[in-house]
């Protein structure tokens, strides 16, 4: 049976069939048991409920006889117990409407906001009405029902604020002036519709809303309004930041799906019985409630991970959408993984833009399951070390599954996330039989099957051990028993009290039949901090050639003592790692650990320089030590190659060298910063910068401490977290100062120059950029010379001078090409043909465009969305409709992959002016809002002005002149605050056409006209033209004909000589006017 309280009182049984209880008295009786279900509710104040405190005379014979009377109407006698003094019921609290709305809004206060929306949208589905309405009880109605109908109000309030984090604003603006206009007084809810209507582009709503509820308090109440109503009312007025909607998630690709698992071993055997148990608990059905998680445990060389990577292939096609492989390190020599650095690999791996992946690790999380949601993906953990290191990489939803490898139990995930646990024991002596055979032969173990199974025996049936035990064996199968037996090395009894003991003496066997320098080898490679390596690094720890280490390792990889899981690379078993580490010493230790540090950070460094990623000031980089293995290459493709196989290992690097307090961790950090950002690994980049901070700042390492800030601060640029970028160059250009190092104050001050540039903020970055270009000439920078001229262009086109921009742009073509640097030229020939744009020197603009986007192409990659987009707006202007669509589509798809905010922001305008010359202004309307939202979001000023303007001038074609004021008003207070004048004239265009469209046709000639005379200051010749076409109309407008005509005369002129179609427009005007 469900029992109703929200709304009027109901039953309800289970085969859907209502129960009447029509007396009121009963009614009473009943909501009051309900309400505290479980629990005695005492006879007096069932009293006090029934008569509101004014009981009559033989109040309680009146209660038993409601009692009694109530159990013969529900159908249920034993529902209602008696009890001494009371009566209660005891039902599940999910059967009554009232408990379980109260469950779901507990849970939906600690849900993430799309598993909140859906708590709280079941919650207030339970509401039929004001709760108890027809109960006829003053007590009830104000202490119980007022207190359920406050927590409906909450259950609302948290659902809309779920929906504003995921950015639903468009669609909760009817729903909240519903709410406003029920609860009038509850200012929450105004200030959810007041930042729905402010994000959703309504900011003068907003504003509007807001007097009337400061008005409406103050009427009805004397009050001014809350703290909170004050604080958005000026967030909204001083369009804060702040009150940016999130960015929505990129998603996976169904048409890609992820497979990353090792490659399957061929020697697997048995386990029949565990490979299916785990199978069977991982293998999504509809009828999951939460997401399988399936423990594996077991000693170290069980043969756990074989085992998780059979079950992965068998279990491919019920996973189609993929299935991910994360070694997490649980007992490698360095520390094991955290889930902040596993995050990132996944989410890469999920296909997000590393520009998409937060630094924080909260919201890691939420992307991380926002992109497994409605999927099929299989996630294997290897090597796990605790619960925690594992809890927050389980996905949110049914659908995934997870199975996890781990040499302990893990029981805090059976106990708390309800995993599932398979124990991995030793092999079968069959097992044990059958494994030897596959790697010895089925011939030779049948010829010696009792010494076969001795040796399974002294392995402890370890598949670890049998391999190696294999590997080993040169004459017969007894012969290599006898040795392991040999001067009692090892014993029945020692193979059962301690299954390691017998693998070592396995290990020992197996060591001391290889070759001294084998053996060397082994130790010192089970030394580093490195999970995988190359010929290089081997040859590096053991100080040998590389001809002689690619010998060594064949040799150890054929005695199953490391493993080649690709070409080239190899890795150590976790058991044999902790052997071969036991045996290393101090003395051969450090000095191969060196080598090898030195050998990767040279490598780094020479691969950098290479790709013209090379710091731009000298970081001090000692010489290698003598006979250190160095990996140099002049192909840019080789480097390359290198650097991406090699990341891992090289950030791993930095990391171990930070934590032993060593100096060559800040210098490894800074070669490697611009790689790891323009290869989009950004939150290596930041970790790995924060890493050498802190080491030079504890070393005291002044220089060391302004590289390592410089280069956290390209990483959060480049993240678009502008102010801490701020930050850190600020404290680069002052430690730069203090160490007499030019080079790095001029590289700092330049990029300082550009942050600000980005911000808008021209005053202060012109003057920088003029500091840094003459540091940089003096310390003979050219790249950073080259650099600062570039943003220079950038600066004086935000300033309107597009004639100064072009001229440094030329400057900084000629330094990148004294320097060879193709990507810098790219770069700069884009922006020359956007200042060539704006003077409306077509034929240079395209001149430019077409070569940018050539060497563009010719370096690869995926970041010729900016001239894409310049090459949109120049076919715009031309009149090139088609190729100007398929230019923009083509950038913002390019933006949006790479999460290149700033670039998705210049498309979406290229795209909305594209849409409003094509005569769809409501799809102009939503591009153009989106680019105002996103640019307010990253703190970009140029696209929040070119957002203003668009909206202004989409607004005027819908027909709405007063709307397109305010935006046009605010692109020219953008551009007053921040000194940018490179869109004014065009801003000034935009206001004439729409006084003239409001019948104010004398000031709309004024605007024009000032909008002509700064256009020509400017060399702006298309908005000249445009904006002469407007005065010509004004004047029509108001009757002076003449005074039409000579505008529309120098407007063919100009608009003539470009090119452009709006020639044809003046020719007819006055075509139309003669007539």
């Amino acid at each position: 049976m469900r029992f109703r309280l929200l709304g009027p009182v109901e039953l309800v049984r289970d085969g859907g069939e209502p129960v009447a209880v029509r007396a009121g008295k009963h009614r009473i009786v009943l909501a009051t048991l309900l309400l505290h279900t479980g629990r005695t509710v005492g006879a007096q104040e069932l009293i006090d409920n029934l008569w509101d405190e004014d009981p009559p005379d033989g109040a309680r014979t009146t209660l038993r006889a409601y009692v009694m009377r109530l159990r013969q109407a529900i159908g249920v006698p034993d529902l209602i117990t008696t009890v001494t003094d009371g009566y209660r019921v005891d039902v599940p609290a999910d059967d009554v409407d009232a408990g379980r709305f109260d469950r779901l809004l507990a849970e939906a206060r600690t849900a993430k906001p799309a598993r909140a929306i859906d708590l709280l949208t079941e919650a207030l589905g339970l509401w039929r009405g004001p709760a108890l309405a027809d109960v006829p009880s003053t007590n009830l109605r104000q202490n119980e029902a007022s207190a359920l109908d406050e927590r409906r109000l909450q259950a609302a309030e948290l659902r809309t604020e779920a929906q504003l984090r995921l950015g639903r604003h468009p669609d909760l603006i009817t729903e909240l002036r519903a709410l406003t206009t029920a609860n009038p007084l509850r200012e929450r809810f105004w200030a959810q519709l007041m930042l729905a209507l402010y994000r959703s582009d309504r900011q003068a709503e907003a504003l509007t809303i807001y007097h009337h509820v400061r008005r409406l308090l103050a009427d009805e109440l004397g009050v001014e309004p809350s703290a909170e109503l004050r604080d958005l009312h000026q967030s909204i007025l001083t369009s804060d930041p702040k009150l940016a909607p999130p960015t929505s998630a990129p998603s996976i690709s169904a048409q890609a799906p992820v497979f990353r698992m090792p490659a399957r071993g061929g020697e697997f055997v048995g386990r029949e019985t565990e490979l299916a148990r785990v199978k069977a608990l991982l293998a999504p059905t509809e009828l999951d409630l939460a997401v399988p998680v399936v423990t594996l445990s077991g000693p170290a060389g069980v043969g756990k991970t074989a085992l998780a990577v059979r079950a992965a292939a068998d279990l491919r096609e019920r996973f189609p959408d993929g299935q991910l492989f994360v070694h997490l390190r649980g007992q490698a020599p360095a520390h094991p993984l955290v889930p902040a650095e596993v995050l990132p690999r996944l989410l890469r791996a999920l296909c997000v833009a590393p520009k998409q992946i937060p630094a924080d690790e909260d919201e890691q999380i939420s992307l991380y399951r926002s992109q497994l949601a409605g999927k099929r993906v299989l996630l294997v953990l290897d090597n796990a070390v605790t619960p925690d290191q594992v809890r927050p990489l389980l996905p949110g939803e049914p659908g995934c599954a997870v199975l996890i490898t781990s040499r302990n139990a893990l029981r805090g995930l059976i106990v708390l996330q309800g995993a599932s646990p398979v124990s991995l024991d030793v092999l079968a002596a069959k097992d044990s039989r059958a494994l030897l055979a596959v790697l010895l032969g089925e011939r030779a173990v049948r010829a010696e099957p009792e010494a076969a199974a001795e040796l399974a025996t002294l392995c402890a049936h370890l598949p670890e051990a049998l391999r190696i035990a294999a590997g080993t064996i040169t004459n017969s199968i007894a012969d290599h028993v006898r040795r392991l037996r040999k001067g009692g090395l090892i014993t029945a009894l020692d193979v059962e009290q301690d299954e390691e003991a017998a693998v070592h003496a396995t290990f020992d066997l197996a060591y001391e039949s290889l070759p001294p320098s084998a053996r060397q080898m082994l130790r010192l490679l089970g030394s580093t901090p490195v999970l995988e390596f190359g010929v290089m690094a081997a040859a590096a720890l053991a100080n040998v050639s590389s001809d002689e280490a690619e010998v060594l390792l064949g040799g150890l990889d054929r005695a199953h003592l490391i493993d080649q899981h690709q070409p080239g690379r190899y890795h150590l078993d976790d058991l044999v790692r902790r052997y071969a580490g036991q045996h290393a010493t101090p003395q051969e230790r450090e000095p191969a650990l060196t080598r090898l540090r030195d050998s990767y950070l040279h490598s780094a460094a020479a691969a950098v320089e290479v790709l013209g990623l090379a710091p731009p000031f000298d970081i001090g980089l000692p010489a290698p030590a003598g006979g250190t293995p160095v990996c140099r290459t002049s192909n840019r493709d080789l480097a390359a190659n290198w650097l991406g196989d090699e990341r891992a290992t090289l950030v791993a690097l930095v990391r171990d060298a930070a934590d032993a307090g060593l100096p060559m961790g800040w210098r490894l950090a800074v070669v490697l910063s611009r790689f790891l950002i323009t290869g989009r690994h950004s939150v290596d980049a930041v970790a790995t910068a924060q890493a050498a901070r802190r080491l030079a700042a504890q070393l005291g390492d002044v220089f060391g401490e302004a590289a390592a800030n410089y280069c956290l601060a390209t990483a959060h640029a480049d993240l678009g977290q502008t102010r801490p970028a701020l930050d850190h160059l600020e404290q680069a250009v002052e430690l730069f100062r203090e160490t007499g190092s030019t080079a790095g104050e001029a590289a700092a001050l330049s990029a300082l120059a550009a942050t600000h540039a980005e911000l808008g903020v021209t005053e202060r970055a012109a003057p920088n950029a003029t500091d840094a270009l003459s540091l940089a000439r003096a310390a003979g920078a050219t790249e950073t010379e080259a650099k600062t001229l570039s943003r220079l262009g950038y600066i004086y086109f935000d300033l309107g001078h597009f004639d100064e921009s072009v001229a440094f742009l030329e400057q900084a073509l000629d330094c990148y090409r004294q320097i060879g640097s193709r990507p810098g030229e790219a770069l700069v020939r884009n922006n020359m043909a956007n200042s060539y744009r704006e003077l409306g020197r077509y034929a240079d603009a395209t001149t430019q465009m077409t070569e940018s986007l050539r060497i563009r192409r010719e370096l690869g990659g995926e970041d010729e969305f900016d001239v894409l987009d310049t090459c949109a707006g120049v076919h715009l202007d031309m009149g090139r409709h088609e190729l100007a669509r398929r230019e923009a589509e083509e950038s913002h798809e390019l933006a949006v992959r790479v999460g290149a905010r700033g670039a998705t922001v210049n498309a979406l305008n290229t795209l909305g002016a594209l849409d409003r010359a094509e005569g769809r202004p409501e799809s102009a309307l939503r591009r153009h809002s989106e680019a105002l939202q996103l640019s307010r979001g990253i703190g970009f000023g140029n696209g929040e002005l070119r957002s203003q303007l668009g909206l202004a001038w989409t607004k005027l074609a819908l027909g709405e002149p007063p709307s397109a004021l305010a935006h046009a008003r605010q692109a020219l207070d953008i551009g007053d605050a921040a000194t940018m004048r490179c869109a004014e004239a065009a801003t000034l265009h935009v206001i004439a056409e729409i006084q003239l469209a409001s019948g104010e046709s004398g000031p709309a000639v004024d605007r024009a006209e000032a909008a002509v005379a700064l256009a020509a200051r400017t060399g702006q010749r298309l908005v000249e033209g445009r904006a002469l076409l407007t005065a010509g109309r004004g004047h029509r407008a108001r009757g002076a004909t003449a005074a039409a005509r000579r505008a529309w005369e120098r407007a063919a002129q100009v608009l003539g000589a470009l090119g452009v179609p709006e020639a044809g427009e003046a020719v007819d005007l006055l075509h139309g006017d003669g007539a």
